[in-house]
Parts: C-alpha cells; structure tokens; sequence
C-alpha cells in the first residue's frame, strides 16, 4: 500500500454513467495519505438534475472517503461547476470533510501552492453555461460510446483506449482551449504570489512548468483515472491507474435482466384491480442472478433517521449479494418544506421526472418505502405501466398527522390504506404492527424487521464527552419531535444525568423549558456509538414508532433499554431481559439499570442486516419483461 503526504484527485462525477467507481475504490484501498483533497466535480449535480443514477458502487466511494476522515485523515472539498450548489456550504463540514471555496497547500520542501477546481477561469463556464450544458451531454454520449468501445478491445485483448482524450488531443480547438486554461491558471497563481496551481475541470492530468510556476492537474476517473500526490519529501508525482479500467470494461454496464416464470397470484379482493402484469413467484428466482433495484423513498440524507438508516443499509447489503440498487430522493427535484418540519424537505411535482428514471432505468423490481409525494408518483407510474410493485409502512403517519393538526386518525388511516392495497406486499416492521394494520383493513402485510450494524455499534470503542456530574446517565437517541414523546422522559424523577442527542422542532423548546438537560444537538450516524456507550440506561418514550431502530443500535453497545409497553418495544425486547417494559416509565429505567449490559449486547446479536437483506429481496415482486 502507497502512503503519501497528500493527495488529490477530482473530476469523479459521482452520480453518472461515466464514473469508474470501482477503479477509484481499488485506489483508495491502495492508496493512503495525510490530507486527502477532493479538487471539484466529485458528485454531478448536473446529470443528477436530469435523472437520478446512484449505484452501490457510488455510495461505497462516498463510504470510504468518510471512513478516511474517521481514521484521521484531513478530507479538503473544494467544489466545481458540476457539484457547485456545494458553494453555498463553504467552511462548513459534512461527516468532518471540509468545504471550502478554495485551499492552500505548502508542500515538505516548502512550496506554496494554491488549490482550486479552475471553473471559474473557464470562459464557456462563466458565460455562456448553457453551452457549457450542451457540450456536457455530447461528453456523455461519447463516453457511452467509448465504454462499449473498450468492452469490444478488451474482449480482443487490447489496452484501454479513451476516444474522448484522443478527440481532445486532435481537435485543434480543443488543444488551444486547454493550453490557454492552463496558461490563465499559472497566471493567477503567478498574480496571488504562489510557486504553483493545483487544479481539475478539463480532465487532462499534467505538470509542467509554465514560465517559472508549475502547473499540476490531478485529471479525472471518468477517463484517464488519474491522481496527484505527494512524497514526504515533497515531490509532486502522477498516479496513473487506468490499468484498472481494463478489468472493469470486462464487465457489463448493468446486470442481466432476471428472466422468472410467472403466475398468478390469488383472485384480487372485491374492489381492488389486479396489476396488469402478475407479480413473479420470488422462489423460483434463480440463485446468485442480479435484479436491477429500483426504491424510492421520501426518506434520504442529510435526514438522519430510521428509514434513511434502514434503506442505506439495506443497498449496501444488496450490494454485497450482487444487485444493483438504483434510488429516487427528493434530492433530483425542486423541494418544499414539509409543513410543520422544515428539516425535511418534499420534492415538488416529481411526477415527470419520477417517469424519465422508470424509461430509463427499466427496473426489475420497484419499492416504494415513503408515501410522500415521490412515493405517490412512483405508485402511479407503476399502475400506469402495469407494473407489480412492493411498499413499506415505517411510520405511523396517522398518529404524526393527529399530534401536529386536527385530522382524525380513521381518515388518515383511510389514505394509507388506499395507498397501499395496490401493493404486491406491504412490508411491515414487526407482527405486532401487522397485526394493527390488518384490523385496520390493510391486506397483503408482511413482516420485513431490521438489523444491526454490529461491527459499527458495539460497546468498545470511544466514549462522548457527557459533562460534569455524578450517578447514572439516563439518554436517549433520535428525532426531538412531539410525536417522540420527550416529555414523558425528560419530566422524570430519575438520579443522575440526562441527555437527548438529535434534532428536530421541538429542540429550541426542550431546552428552553428543561436547561437542567444536556441536549447535543445533531450528531453524525457514525459518531452515536460514543453517546450510547456513555449511557448507562437508554429510554424510548415513544408511543408511535413502528419499530424503533435506536433500540437495536443501544443495545448492540451494550446499554439496557427503558420503554413503554407497545408496539416497537414489545417486538425488540420482548421477554429477552435486555430491557425493562413498564407503563410507568420510571419504574422501567429503574429496573433497566440493575440489567447487566452483556444481556443487551446478547439479545442484538440476533439482528443480522444481511438476512435482513435477505428477507427483503424474498418479499419484492419481480418484474416479468
């Protein structure tokens, strides 16, 4: 494995066809370094806007550069033109990678060197854009081309070979282009009274020195698959791994198609159409074939929640089984408030977009797990299409409904069902929800339940930072929402300490009404472990969750849990003695901190995401094409 002082790499557009994902992972597992610099365009917000392309392989790179920050690595973000929206974030960090509109490095032998995307010295960029949005589609097409081009040398066992580079390089308007962006960007750096310019955009690796100052350009891996890095003596070398690419042109650019017979399901209930194309019988779905995934959800990052946890997890475990999982978010598409919680934003009249991705991506399975606006989009498509399709209930959205306005339960529960009962399966968290729904009406339920990750939470590791103070510490973990029920938590008679890690709309309140209470805020998912562990008891107020995923991350740390006997609690803990159930909530902390914690560490071991996982899969319904 290399180690080297710094490194940079740009020009990823995470997010399109075009990214050699898998290259850049073999990289960064080869390659470490002190400071890592992300130098612009490393997520397309272009092509994102246009239509939503996100497979496992993009969500692992994004992984493994947080992974990097965790192990003490400085990750430096500088934007560019295609992820530019991330400008209005400057000195700001997400999961500790830094953004900044610009950076300055010195190098071990001292040299100063200024570090920037180069987009703004681009004359089509900053003029004429629209062109610059034409000659990124043309860019696109060529680059389809040349992945079934080298798909094609490769099979007869030639090198990779980039038509885009062999274009730029002979068209003589292309070679002036990137001679004067060169020039102009020593320039600048020669103007600022820095030694040299570190820079991407153009997609061509290179250092030279122009007229005293030295030019660096770290390329892309979209097509020279290249990086800039540095040796702890200071020297600037170029890391050519496109080698990589010829592997990964071997493979094709999407899975096959599962092909599965088809029957027919049982006889529609009264009122209720049957999908024009019959969902598959998922047993004779052959073993280790592919499905091409396609879930769309209301529920995406920077959301910090259980059904964002629950279906991250979920793609990267199908990952790992050999799918390929393809996501619709809110994040493609104009977005609104939600009303009453502004930290979660809609998308706006998605329904044109929703059908481009259905056009385009051809799925072979679809799940909608939210029934916003996207999900309810995503279900009309579906019944427009005659596709079969599977939907999730993760929230109790009537009981929500009723704690934030005056809108009776029974006709909220009337719009879901109706929602719903076109569902192939409705995925269900636990039996005892299942049981609810179908005394509610709702048909075709089935218990899909959640995991743990074990390996992030467990009860070595770190400890946060809780305060001053003696006696035991009482937390919790989640939304500060009124449907979570805080105050039946933070009014208790409890010794010790309390503490409420997590945001939402009612934080500013609770802290104003209870300063006697340690409230830290939002907290990245990688960083609750510490605050579990700190816990000496964690208590879930909630009376509304369906299943209630931070009791499973409490007690794979180790920390008994303190709970209301309902729906939720009652299927995690049940009889297991890993936590105390008690109508008064009290009298339930009380008990759960006489339970010795290898108990709760015990009982979580017993929740695997990848029979999860595996359980989803049995329950989608194929697409017979």
């Amino acid at each position: 494995m290399g180690h080297y002082r710094s490194l940079w790499i740009s020009d990823l557009h995470l997010g399109t066809a075009g990214c050699k994902a898998d290259c850049l992972l073999d990289f960064l597992r080869t390659h470490e370094s002190d400071t890592l610099y992300l130098v612009g365009d490393v997520i397309d917000a272009w092509r994102l806007r246009k239509s939503w392309y996100w497979p496992q392989a993009h969500n692992d790179v994004v992984q493994k550069l947080l992974r990097r920050v965790r192990k003490g690595t400085r990750v430096v973000y500088v934007p560019g033109n295609h992820d530019e929206p991330l400008r209005d974030y400057v000195d700001l960090a997400f999961g500790g990678i830094e953004v900044v509109e610009e950076a300055v490095h010195v190098t071990a032998d001292g040299k100063r060197l200024l570090v920037i995307h180069g987009d703004l010295f681009d004359g089509v960029i900053r003029h004429a854009k629209w062109l610059a949005r034409l000659g990124d589609t043309a860019y696109t097409l060529i680059l389809e081309l040349n992945h079934w081009f080298n798909h094609v040398r490769v099979r007869m066992g030639f090198p990779y070979w980039s038509l885009s580079q062999y274009l730029k390089h002979k068209v003589k308007n292309a070679v002036s282009y990137i001679s004067d962006f060169e020039s102009t960007l020593a320039y600048e750096a020669r103007r600022r009274g820095f030694d040299g310019v570190v820079c991407g955009h153009i997609h061509k690796a290179e250092i030279r020195d122009i007229d005293g100052i030295l030019y660096c350009n770290d390329g892309d891996w979209v097509e020279s698959m290249t990086a800039l890095g540095e040796t702890h003596s200071g020297e600037l070398v170029l890391i050519d791994w496109s080698h990589a690419a010829r592997r990964a042109s071997l493979a094709p650019r999407t899975p096959k198609s599962v092909r599965v017979p088809v029957r027919t399901g049982p006889r529609a209930p009264p009122g209720r159409r049957p999908c024009a194309r019959a969902a598959a019988d998922v047993s004779l779905q052959p073993e280790g074939l592919s499905m091409r995934i396609l879930i769309v959800t209301d529920a995406a990052p920077p959301q910090v929640n259980g059904v964002v946890i629950t279906l991250t997890t979920l793609a990267r475990e199908l990952g790992v089984l050999g799918h390929d999982v393809h996501f619709i978010t809110p994040a493609s598409f104009r977005t609104v408030p939600c009303p009453t919680y502004p930290e979660i934003r809609l998308a706006l009249l998605p329904g044109a977009g929703v059908g481009r991705v259905f056009d385009q991506l051809r799925p072979e399975a679809v799940h909608i797990a939210t029934e916003g606006p996207l999900g309810i989009a995503a279900r009309r498509q579906c019944m427009r299409l005659g596709l079969p399709f599977t939907t999730s209930y993760h929230t109790r959205f009537p009981e929500y409904v009723r704690a934030r306005a005056p809108i009776p339960r029974a006709l909220t529960y009337a719009w879901l069902r109706r929602f719903h009962q076109r569902a192939a399966r409705v995925m269900v968290p636990t039996a005892s929800i299942r049981d609810e729904l179908a005394a509610r009406g709702f048909a075709n339920t089935t218990v899909w339940p959640r995991g743990v990750d074990l390996a992030r939470f467990s009860p070595d590791g770190a400890h946060a930072d809780i305060g001053a103070g003696d006696g035991p510490v009482f937390a919790y973990v989640g939304r500060v929402a009124v449907e979570k029920n805080l105050r039946a938590f933070l009014d208790l008679d409890l010794p010790g300490r309390k503490v409420v890690v997590g945001d939402g709309p009612q934080l500013a309140q609770l802290r104003r009404e209870y300063p006697q209470v340690r409230f830290t805020g939002a907290k990245d998912h990688a960083d609750l472990a510490a605050w579990y562990r700190s816990a000496d008891v964690f208590v879930f107020p909630s009376l509304t969750d369906t299943f209630g995923l931070v009791l499973l991350e409490a007690l794979a740390c180790g920390v008994p849990v303190a709970a209301f006997p309902v729906a939720g609690p009652l299927d995690v803990i049940g009889n297991s003695g890993a936590g105390a159930l008690d109508g008064d909530l009290r009298a339930a902390a009380l008990r759960a901190l006489r339970i010795p914690r290898d108990k709760a560490l015990s009982h979580a071991r017993g929740f695997s995401w990848p029979a999860v996982a595996r359980l989803f899969l049995g329950n989608l319904a194929p697409i017979a094409r």
